[in-house]
């Protein structure tokens, strides 16, 4: 018994290992800034630490964020500290990181629905769906 309480307990361990391990490398990969190259509004997006700035149009929003790549497809959540009408709510989530490209699709502030694939209408649900390209230094 105290064996197989063992394998589960390294098991389970193991796999705490290998998500903390995907979410230091995505938030690494996440870092910098990302321009809006398409999707309904022009912006860009900055990652740095664990805050980002976010600039939608003509407004502009700073909070902080965190990742949880083990989802299918991998969340974010982002919570608002300073910003013109959502300040002190979060916006649910996911997103897609490849090489210099991020595709992030997101809910309002304050609405408690996180998008389940990359598409700007889900039933009756309407998402803000952005592909962005890594600004170059």
């Amino acid at each position: 018994m105290k064996t197989r309480l063992a394998i589960v307990t390294a098991m389970f361990l193991a796999v705490g290992l290998v998500w903390a391990g995907d979410a230091a490398k995505d938030k690494k990969a996440i870092q910098g800034t990302w321009i809006f190259t398409a999707g309904e509004k022009e912006g860009s997006l900055t990652f740095t630490g664990d805050k980002f700035k976010a600039v939608i149009g003509d407004e502009s929003y700073k909070g902080t964020f965190k990742i949880d790549p083990s989802k299918d497809p991998p969340a974010i959540d982002m919570s608002v500290k300073e910003g013109k009408k959502y300040e002190g709510m979060t916006s649910l989530g996911i997103y897609k990181l490849e090489k210099n490209k991020l595709t992030w699709c997101a809910n309002e502030p304050g609405r408690k629905e996180r998008p389940k694939e990359f598409s700007e209408t889900q039933g009756d649900m309407k998402f803000l769906l952005v592909v962005m390209q890594r600004k170059k230094k």
